[in-house]
């Protein structure tokens, strides 16, 4: 199977050049940015656990809206654009990890992947992968039909890519532990089970996994977060099928406190590239990668704030439509808070601002222009019950 869907799907083209960022070790700049605010709103103050969130249109109507996943109890729900009416998707799932939308039967709507691990304990191994079926009137129907993709090692994250550009996007699953990296074609008939592709050896730890067009190719590449640090995966790329090229080392620390807990692909101007992180797990360090002079993949490495607490959330977003993208965190430990950090090109420095105080630790954050005015909204999940919407404003 691996060896057909590589041959079938992936093309051997080599790398584009990105242009070199420069950028010093500079101090973090702590002000206020009056180019841009947000109104906070609040969605839910009664998600215990929340642990994840994706944003996509559930009921067909052309608006953003929010699903989530929690834990303490569990959860399964998304939330209605713009009444934000809460709906299940389904009651009986347990363990729940992570969720992906895609319109995976071709009818039209949104369907959603749900991970979860069956067990819990430091020696369990084994997870469960699932997609929910939109019934077509999600509002109505509270329970989704639920079909199994496989029964796997415990899932830390789930993406989909599209590896050779043609829009036809597949499944992959990181393991939270020691485990393989496998992508998952869509079969011909969704409902049963999935035959997967390995696709590469997870690190012993991973934190997170990010898409990313790198190249702007069309093709998407793959951005994981580990113990180990932060590697990109490539798909035929330099005469090979599969390519796992090392970005940074991450925090030089001793496992588990070592690596990158959260690593994804920005713009600034001029279409400079670099690569948010939040480093190590639970750690403090907000840090910037950006491409080396050197043949190799290496990235020079910057911190550009360690003065926050345990950060575990992390987004990139262009909120002022400018072509650069900030970085978006949230401190998990006292005193709460969500921050962004914006380039300052005229004077070289990332500049960081307060954007909400918050009463819990967020689990998570995503970004999407959930009410339709083009500019991009922040949507954050709290672990002891909150999710908070805070909405660009002119």
């Amino acid at each position: 199977m691996k060896n057909l869907l590589l041959k079938q799907n992936l093309l051997h083209l080599p790398l584009k050049p990105i242009l070199l960022l420069s950028l010093s070790l500079i101090p973090i700049a702590c002000q206020s940015i009056d180019l841009y605010r947000f109104e906070r709103q609040m969605i839910d103050a009664d998600v215990t656990g929340a642990f994840d969130l994706s944003l996509a249109d559930i009921d067909g109507d052309g608006l953003v809206d929010i699903v989530a996943v929690a834990n303490d109890p569990a959860q399964f729900v998304w939330y209605q654009n713009p009444s934000w009416n809460k709906h299940i998707i389904s009651s009986s799932a347990r363990g729940n990890v992570a969720t992906a939308p895609y319109d995976i039967d071709g009818d039209g709507d949104t369907d959603l992947v749900l991970a979860s691990a069956l067990e819990t304990n430091a020696g369990a191994q084994e997870g469960l992968l699932q997609w929910f079926e939109n019934p077509g009137n999600p509002e109505e129907v509270q329970q989704w039909s639920e079909h199994t993709i496989s029964r796997t090692t415990a899932p830390q994250a789930v993406q989909w890519i599209d590896v050779v550009g043609n829009a036809r996007k597949i499944l992959v699953s990181l393991p939270q532990r020691d485990g393989q990296l496998r992508g998952y074609p869509i079969p011909r008939n969704p409902t049963s089970n999935w035959q997967s592709v390995v696709l590469g050896q997870a690190s012993a730890r991973t934190h997170g996994l990010a898409v990313s067009d790198y190249n702007e190719d069309g093709k998407d590449e793959l951005l994981i977060a580990s113990v180990s640090g932060v590697d990109m995966v490539q798909f035929a790329t330099e005469e090979q099928s599969v390519l796992t090229s090392r970005i940074g080392e991450g925090y030089e620390g001793i496992a588990p406190n070592s690596g990158s807990a959260k690593a994804l692909l920005g713009r600034l101007s001029n279409a400079q590239r670099f690569i948010a992180s939040i480093e190590p797990w639970n750690g403090n360090e907000v840090v910037i990668y950006t491409p080396s002079n050197n043949n190799d993949m290496t990235w020079e490495r910057a911190v550009i704030d360690s003065s926050l607490l345990a950060l575990q959330a992390m987004a990139l977003v262009d909120s002022n439509n400018d072509g650069v993208d900030e970085i978006v965190v949230a401190n998990s430990a006292q005193p709460y808070g969500i921050y962004t950090y914006r380039f300052n090109t005229q004077s070289g420095q990332w500049e960081r601002e307060t954007l909400s105080q918050v009463s819990t630790a967020i689990a998570d954050i995503d970004v999407g222009d959930v009410n339709g005015d083009g500019r991009s909204d922040i949507i954050a999940a709290g672990r002891s019950g909150d999710i908070i919407l805070l909405r660009s404003a002119q």
